[in-house]
């Protein structure tokens, strides 16, 4: 009966059927076997829009039924708050870091220096390999922009060089061939560059200069003078790109045009300087951005309004390092090495159904502690729909909720020497020794102190 109805019909009544529901349905006979197999598991993995930058390891790309399997055992791993750690990289000098990664490799700016990880081909441990390193700048790195093609990448540094890279040649080789834009006076802060149009590269640096080059030919475009101090940069929906300063007006939009940037009006709703921003495709007419003022703000472009405020009532500390996708927010702290975490939906009876978006003053996130450096800030992270990477002043951090193992939570007596204040956080001996793999993280919910041993 079901099948004789229209495609279209089936695929909408196939929305409302969980795994489950898809399973049993399967069962019934081979016409729905073959319905389910072909549409059904495809048509699901669709609309949960899942960030599966790292798949499985052996899955073939249309085995729809293992990473629909595979989502679903990561999204019951982040509701019990399960994971697994690994420290990916450790280095005795203190760097201010920055990460990116693909399905292909992980890239990490150390001081003056790319390092590059290659992912485990089997779910073994390590998960990230070494493949290789090189200098590629005078000054520290400040940014990697990550191309459409693999096998190029965009740098920039405090020696205020912009660099491209060409990745396309043996391992043997150690430095690869660059292309360098030379434009900017002081250091860089940050770069970006639109998927859709690879040939325009943007940059802004510290001394107050937002350049539009062209990635052919190296060549500048055109350039416009920002407020203040550029701090964060990050291209939106609709052409436009944003600016976070250190100004009045702590963001700044502009509107790319062929031959100029039209400066929008400013985009209220910070209260303090913006030091990270993200958007992704996954929310369209969506951005994050993370404060001073240790608040990380969701603003949709459509109502020009913050959405959404995500806190941890209990750090006040700025946040340095923000990512987003369909399900979740997470934010890098300035101190003690917190990696604090929301959901950005509300729970739905069905799990595999994303629900309505947060609206208002969010505070019922959870806060992850790594390592034993607990001074450090959260330079730089990255998030996807089974793994955090997250890069301290000392070591490169992943949090698997793939391959889930019980963190440690903290016992009565710890908490008590956390003195109750997380921005002003004490430690005993036992808390500041490194960690095995497995109990390489605590965490903490955002709420109530008194309520708080009721979550473990």
């Amino acid at each position: 009966m079901l099948l004789q109805a229209p495609f279209d019909v089936v695929l909408t009544i196939l929305e409302f059927l969980s795994p489950k529901d898809l399973i049993s349905l399967s069962l019934c006979n081979k016409a729905y076997y073959s319905a389910i197999r072909e549409h059904g598991w495809k048509h699901f993995f669709d609309l949960q829009k899942w960030n599966l930058t790292f798949p499985p390891p052996n899955t073939q790309a249309n085995d729809w039924h293992q990473l629909v399997e595979f989502g679903v055992t990561v999204q019951k791993n982040w509701a019990k708050k399960q994971f697994s750690t690994e420290v990916i990289s450790s280095q005795r000098q203190a760097f201010l870091p920055v990460i990116r990664f693909d399905s292909d490799k992980l890239v990490c700016g150390l001081g003056n220096s790319l390092n590059f990880f290659g992912p485990a081909q089997r779910n073994t441990s390590p998960k990230f390999y070494k493949q290789k390193s090189f200098i590629a700048h005078n000054g520290d790195i400040t940014d990697i922009s990550l191309c459409l093609d693999p096998k190029e990448l965009f740098t920039c540094s405090t020696d205020g060089l912009i660099k491209r890279w060409f990745l396309n040649l043996p391992v043997t080789i150690q430095m690869p061939l660059s292309q360098t834009y030379k434009g900017h006076t002081t250091a860089v802060h940050s770069i970006y560059q639109f998927v859709y149009d690879p040939s325009t590269l943007f940059s802004v640096s510290v001394d107050g200069k937002l350049f539009v080059w062209n990635t052919h030919t190296a060549e500048l475009c055109h350039d416009v003078q920002v407020p203040g101090i550029p701090r964060a940069m990050c291209g939106l929906t609709n052409g436009l790109i944003a600016v976070g300063n250190k100004s009045s007006e702590h963001l700044t939009l502009y509107k790319v045009t062929p031959s100029e940037l039209v400066r929008v009006n400013s985009f209220k709703g910070h209260k303090s300087t913006v030091y990270a921003l993200q958007s992704t495709n996954l929310l369209p007419h969506t951005f994050l951005s993370g404060c001073y003022d240790s608040v990380t703000r969701l603003f949709d472009l459509r109502t020009n309004s913050c959405v959404a405020s995500f806190q941890d009532i209990f750090d006040t500390n700025p946040v340095f390092s923000v990512d987003y996708d369909h399900y979740r927010v997470v934010a890098g702290s300035s101190m003690h090495g917190v990696v604090q975490l929301w959901d950005l939906r509300y729970s739905q009876n069905a799990d595999h159904y994303p629900g309505k978006l947060k609206k208002g003053a969010v505070e019922d996130g959870w806060s992850i502690f790594l390592g034993k450096t607990q001074r450090s800030p959260v330079y730089s992270l990255q998030l996807s729909h089974s793994k955090i990477v997250a890069a301290l002043a000392d070591q490169t951090w992943m949090l698997d909720f793939a391959t889930a193992s019980e963190p440690r939570s903290p016992s009565l007596e710890s908490s008590r020497q956390y003195n109750f204040h997380r921005s002003r956080y004490r430690s005993n001996e036992s808390w500041r020794t490194r960690p095995s793999r497995n109990e390489g993280a605590l965490y903490f919910m955002h709420q109530k102190w008194n309520n708080l041993y009721e979550t473990f």
